[in-house]
């Protein structure tokens, strides 16, 4: 016989637990994770010994936060140093706790800091501001690099981007290394040494300026390898970049300019005897193009 039951007391409603639905168990049970993140001050609390090295995975700074201190680092350590000296000197300047520092990657014996920090010197150096001139040391390409002239996403991006121009192009990034292409990476470095402004106006590079000016190099040797012509460099009166190229003995002349503001074009001066004109639209192909006009020339 099915008997009926009725709760026959003053419970609310919501206590009724007779209309709970029933939770799957065994092998048909659906498995389900709940990842808890503690603050640090709420965890010190808890003996848990395996509980610090998944707390610590979360602390461990990303490749690109470490950017700026890497550049920091040799700075304090006079331009150049070894990869333990810069791996020390960024762990004192973000104040990293033995327990992130003594995190390892995966089974290797290199912790997580090492690895990512080794990434870190990879974007500077394909961005032009770190060079290795032997194993394990590092150098700055300028000593007076201006921190805050420097945004590191944009440093990510520009990496990314000519990255991929590689991988469309596989035979282009089989080029040795062009040596005009250091030159004018270091000219426009040094730049961001120069006061900010003077008498007649701003000296040192707005940061958007910087950031199309090396972008534009970067690529448009991606695109002509040792055929990349080495280009003197200037800033103007609001902050921009100027970068020429000539050939004095044709008296014909290619000039790129990146302006101080993100609100106004980039456009391209092209000069050959009396004859000249300016491209409005400019991309690195377009660039590419003018450049090894002039090489002909």
């Amino acid at each position: 016989m099915n008997q009926t039951f009725e709760m026959d007391d003053d419970l609310r409603p919501e206590y009724n637990f007779t209309q709970l639905p029933v939770v799957a168990r065994g092998q048909g049970r659906k498995k389900s994770t709940l990842n808890v993140q503690l603050d640090p001050d709420v965890a010190a609390v808890f003996p848990d010994y395996s509980f610090p090295m998944k707390r610590s995975s979360s602390l461990i700074p990303t490749f690109d936060s470490m950017l700026l201190p890497t550049i920091q680092a040799l700075q304090v350590l006079g331009g150049s140093g070894t990869t333990e000296e810069i791996y020390e000197k960024v762990a004192q300047l973000l104040d990293l706790p033995d327990e992130v520092l003594n995190t390892p990657h995966g089974s290797t014996s290199q912790s997580e800091v090492e690895y990512r920090l080794g990434w870190s010197r990879t974007y500077l150096k394909k961005y032009g501001l770190l060079q290795n001139s032997e194993r394990g040391v590092w150098s700055l390409i300028s000593t007076s690099i201006n921190i805050d002239s420097l945004d590191a996403k944009e440093i990510v991006k520009i990496v990314r981007e000519a990255d991929k121009s590689k991988i469309a192009q596989p035979a282009q990034s089989l080029k040795p290394f062009s040596s005009n292409l250091a030159v004018t990476r270091k000219r426009l470095t040094d730049l961001l040494e120069a006061e900010e402004t003077d008498d007649y106006g701003i000296l040192q590079p707005s940061q958007s300026a910087f950031k199309l000016a090396i972008q534009f190099v970067v690529e448009a040797y991606e695109l002509m390898g040792d055929n990349f012509p080495k280009a003197s460099v200037s800033t103007d009166e609001k902050g921009g970049i100027r970068l020429t190229w000539s050939k004095l003995e044709v008296e014909s002349e290619v000039r790129l300019i990146c302006p101080g503001s993100k609100d106004q074009p980039v456009y391209l001066y092209h000069e050959l005897g009396d004859n000249y004109a300016v491209e409005h639209e400019v991309t690195s192909s377009i660039l590419m193009q003018w450049l090894e006009w002039l090489n002909r020339a």
